[in-house]
């Protein structure tokens, strides 16, 4: 719960710097729209499994990354091509919802996809040669999360779990580098 409340932080302060500039620029739209959907995936998964902190989780990063998404919509132009992508992991939630025999593989597909999805936010920021309006707070604390569950998974033996949080905290170790590479911009 703690860790949820971290990266709600976390997301809080990117929203705060977004509407503040008006700008999302060097803010990678997959990125957040792949994180909003995985963690709607985490409150189906939650409220399926009867895990209430999985749920309140989900529910409370999901709602977190809503003003961050609008800030991206009311100051970017979205793509056809991320408007497509938004479109199938809506798809897959609804999946979720609609099917119980598929609810497991969609949720882990959505971590996975959270990794790959993690690496345009480094990409955006080389892509504009400015960190723009990518927050600092927001990367340390989904740093700090995934260290801890890699942590988490490595003393309860969890490989697929370690696996995957320790590319989290790899990728944004990468991001954070990249970001202090470029000077902020737009």
């Amino acid at each position: 719960m703690i860790v949820g409340i971290v990266g709600a932080y976390g997301q809080w302060t990117q929203a705060r710097l977004i509407w503040g500039s008006r700008s999302a620029r060097s803010v990678s739209t997959r990125f957040t729209l792949t994180f909003l959907c995985m963690f709607l995936a985490y409150l189906v998964q939650g409220l399926h499994t009867e895990s209430a902190m999985m749920s309140i989780q989900g529910a409370l990063r999901a709602v977190f990354y809503i003003p961050i998404v609008a800030g991206i919509l009311a100051f970017e132009k979205i793509s056809r091509k991320d408007f497509t992508f938004f479109v199938v992991l809506v798809a897959g939630i609804v999946a979720m919802v609609c099917t119980s025999e598929w609810k497991s593989l969609i949720f882990q597909l959505f971590g996975y996809l959270g990794v790959v999805m993690t690496l345009d936010q480094p990409y955006q920021i080389w892509k504009n040669k400015s960190r723009g309006k990518v927050s600092m707070s927001m990367l340390i604390t989904f740093t700090s999360a995934a260290a801890f569950w890699t942590w988490y998974a490595w003393i309860f033996r969890d490989m697929r779990l370690f696996w995957l949080s320790l590319s989290f905290v790899l990728v944004h170790l990468f991001t954070i580098v990249i970001w202090r590479k470029y000077r902020q911009g737009g």
